[in-house]
């Protein structure tokens, strides 16, 4: 399914207003940016402190917000008194569960997804029923579902008021039990979330070919099974989550500042379908800047609906700003998925078929099926599989929802393929990079169907995995191993190939005009920046399309008073998209100036032609720039009606179909076998975006990734304890993050294989760093310890956790010492 509804498809998003920069660079000498690696308009602001976050928002006679949360994994509220909190002096308001119910408001329209449209397979329960829903009021009125919700609402003069009279509220609980792992939340006695998930199972569908799966099983040389647990994460983003509102009695709209990477058009459809008004009653507006998204950022928070409606009540803006407790806690998170696998394999070692159950646990509340779905129509990878049998389950647990984060649902994909070719080929006596070359899907073989029925565009995944392995002078690595094992360190080496499947939301809108008066060409775009290089990219391409310098070009997004349509930031539909559209807009803006030019000159407009900015008549000295006919559209009176007015034009397109970005990583890791510590002196990634708008932003984009992702292998783990439903990591000092000393210098470099998919060629290049992480890391300390007998290590691979598989494996060899004896 894409990751937007197909009402989201018929919205609009947008963006914050770039500023206009001046002085034309040296690049502008060809005209042609696509490929130049421009620097980032945005990062001046950005390093002299002068970005605009969600809190650098100022409203006059503010009020300010603060939220009850739930202390249970899981309890019924019976009551709420909530007398003596509304009584503290400066205190305006004190909403419950009850006082939302009361005044109309409904669920929060979270998008789940259908198996009746989207790019994606079609995932449905195996009895053909859809994916079950959740009701997700502002505040519940029934029950607390995971620690960290919230059950009450306080508006006041100041935060420190606001957080006093919290302490005013008194709730009486019944506790319930609470389960919050997918795994616990399956078997018989579980405690149920709602009354109507039976087994608080929300969706259990199938894909691919169960009984060809078992036939080439029952005739397969060899066989490798895996199981594991790919753990929770989340966001941790630099600015915790914040946003304001206000209400206009005069004209009975409301305002709503949030940030979020899925656009202000979701956010507006979502936030008035929970007021209960009409989508013209609620404009929402971006911040300049976001301090981070990586997904958890884009769906609907239950405070921008109570913002908003307590704005109206108190006839105030009022602003929240999460502390960093309250995130880990209310945040929507990712990953979290359990993976029972299993590879079948001839005696050469070729691929014969892959069966997996999947059970992914998306939290209290159905917000997103999308990552389970991305994941198990992804569990093949780019190798050669005739064909597979996946079972596909959506758990509902204690904990928040569970929802896209940074290249939803593929990680944990590879990382159980990519896990399972290393056990093979150490179970079996296979080279590791062989039996990946053997089983890859050869180019000529484009476009090719996988067994889970997603058919890949094209690409040249042996050549890129070549690639890396040289940058990475894999064939060098033993010496390497030798000399470390002389300074009593074991170092291992890991590879792990990737491909992703990126759809988004289907329909953008860009709107671009050529403004005289100011010299800039104007561009309002539906997609939403959060870190990307949007003003800059964007403008690159722009300017190459009109042939103007990128200065000049003025990105806009991130307010549904001008943008009308478009969807946000997430699942690399970003550029893929809206070059379609840019481009769409600004052919049109050419062509119609041609025809101002044919007429101002005497000539057919088959006779003008545009480059460098320019229309020029063939066979006449007659030339005019861009501007000089933006100018006589608006002013020249002897242009026909049809051709007068502003120069500007629409570029507005559904767009489906998956794009499949693909390639290689390779990480170096040393282990200290005595701590477990350990230490990344190399990491290779090599990855095809088809086309490289701006290398230097997809660089970065790489280097992001890999933090990110190799983070989660060695640190992060959003850690609830299983009986109580307690988060355990709720602050930086339990939650691991990665920091700047714990990775080397990257040595990346970038493939560029046009995508067949794209006009253009362009394959997302946002998430290629972190796709393969898991599993390169993983494999990487593996081999390092394969000498002393270890497996394999879980994920978050810490040093004590490294220790222990040492450990055990120690134990295991004695054992088998003695046994032998």
């Amino acid at each position: 399914m894409d990751e937007i509804s197909r009402a989201d498809a018929e919205r609009t998003a947008d963006h914050p207003a770039a500023e206009p920069a001046s002085t034309p660079s040296r690049e502008a000498a060809g005209l042609n940016f696509i490929g130049e690696e421009v620097r980032r308009k945005e990062d001046d602001r950005l390093i002299t402190g002068k970005g605009q976050y969600a809190d650098d928002l100022r409203f006059e006679n503010l009020a300010y917000a603060a939220f009850l949360r739930s202390p249970h994994g899981h309890a019924r509220i019976l009551s709420i008194d909530a007398a003596e909190a509304r009584e503290l002096p400066g205190v305006l308001a004190v909403l419950t569960g009850a006082d939302i119910a009361a005044a109309g408001l409904k669920p929060i329209p979270h998008f789940i997804g259908s198996s009746a449209f989207g790019s994606d397979i079609p995932l449905k329960n195996r009895d053909g029923s859809e994916r079950a829903p959740t009701i997700h009021m502002p505040l519940p009125t029934d029950k607390a579902r995971f620690v960290g919700e919230a059950v009450a609402m306080v508006v006041a003069e100041s935060t420190a008021i606001a957080h006093d009279a919290l302490d005013l509220i008194n709730v009486e609980w019944e506790p319930l039990p609470a389960v919050v792992r997918a795994i616990d939340a399956l078997a018989d006695g579980a405690p149920l979330l709602w009354d109507h998930i039976p087994r608080n199972l929300g969706l259990d569908a199938e894909a691919g070919d169960k009984a060809a799966t078992e036939a080439a099983f029952a005739n397969a040389r060899y066989r490798v099974t895996f199981t594991d647990w790919v753990q929770r994460v989340t966001g941790v983003h630099m600015e915790p989550r914040t946003s304001a509102a206000s209400f206009d009695p005069e004209t009975g709209r409301y305002t709503v500042h949030a940030s979020g990477g899925g656009g202000v058009v979701q956010l507006r459809e979502h936030i008035a379908a929970s007021l209960n008004v009409g989508m013209e009653a609620v404009r929402v507006v971006a911040p300049g800047d976001v301090g981070g998204n990586f997904g958890t950022r884009n769906a609907t928070y239950p405070e921008f609906v109570l913002l908003a409606h307590a704005s109206r009540l108190v006839g105030r803006p009022i602003k929240h700003q999460a502390s960093r407790q309250e995130a880990f806690l209310s945040d929507f998170q990712g990953r979290d998925l359990h993976v029972e696998a299993e590879l079948a394999l001839d005696e050469e070692g070729r691929f014969l078929a892959f069966r997996a159950t999947n059970t992914s646990n998306i939290g209290a509340y159905a917000a997103s099926y999308v990552p389970l779905n991305k994941g198990a129509q992804l569990m093949t990878s780019l190798y050669r599989i005739p064909v597979a049998h996946i079972r596909a389950r959506g758990v509902l647990t204690n904990t928040p929802s569970n929802i896209p984060y940074r290249s939803a649902g593929r990680p944990e994909a590879m990382y159980f393929i990519e896990r399972m070719i290393d056990l093979a080929a150490r179970k079996y006596g296979f080279d590791r990079v062989e039996l990946r070359r053997k089983n890859m899907i050869p180019p000529e073989a484009f476009p090719y169907r996988n067994p889970l029925g997603v058919t890949y565009d094209n690409g040249e995944h042996e050549r890129v995995m070549d690639q890396a392995l040289e940058i990475a002078d894999w064939a060098g690595f033993e010496e390497r191993r030798v000399e470390a094992r002389r300074r009593g360190k074991y170092r291992g080496i890991g590879l792990s190939n990737y491909i992703e499947g990126t759809s988004g939301m289907p329909r953008e809108r860009a709107e671009i005009a050529v403004d005289r008066a100011s010299g800039i060409v104007d561009v309002i775009i539906g997609t939403q920046n959060t870190g990307q290089g949007h003003e800059t990219a964007f403008a690159q391409l722009v300017g190459s399309f009109l042939g103007v310098p990128h200065e000049i070009v003025q990105i806009r997004t991130g307010d549904t008073d001008f943008v009308s349509a478009g969807g946000g930031t997430h699942s690399g539909r970003s550029l893929r998209f809206s070059s379609i559209v840019m481009h769409k807009a600004t052919a049109e803006i050419i062509e119609r100036g041609r025809k101002i030019v044919g007429v101002l000159h005497g000539a057919s407009p088959e006779r003008v032609d545009f480059a460098e900015g320019h229309f020029r008549v063939r066979g006449s000295n007659a030339v005019m720039s861009l501007f000089e006919v933006a100018e006589a559209a608006e002013n020249d009176g002897a242009l026909p009606e049809d051709l007068r007015g502003s120069l500007k034009a629409v570029g507005d397109e559904m767009i489906h179909g998956l794009a499949f970005p693909y390639g290689t990583a390779v990480c170096e890791i040393e282990i200290d076998r005595e701590t477990g510590s350990y230490e990344i002196p190399r990491y290779t990634s090599v990855d095809d975006v088809g086309r490289a708008l701006n290398p230097m932003i997809v660089h970065g984009q790489t280097h992001g990734g890999i933090v990110q992702g190799v983070g989660q292998a060695l640190f992060e783990w959003a850690h609830y304890d299983r009986a109580s439903g307690q988060n355990l990591s709720a602050s930086l000092m339990d939650y691991q993050l990665a920091r700047a000393a714990d990775f080397p210098s990257f040595d990346t470099a970038i493939s560029e294989v046009p995508a067949t998919s794209h006009p253009m060629g362009f394959r997302p290049g946002g998430e290629g760093g972190t796709t393969p992480s898991l599993g390169v890391t993983i494999n990487a300390i593996v081999d390092a310890l394969a000498d002393l007998g270890v497996e394999h290590v879980e994920m978050p691979a810490t040093p004590a956790r490294i220790w222990e598989a040492i450990q055990a494996a120690k134990r295991t060899k004695a054992t088998e010492g003695r046994d032998a004896k």
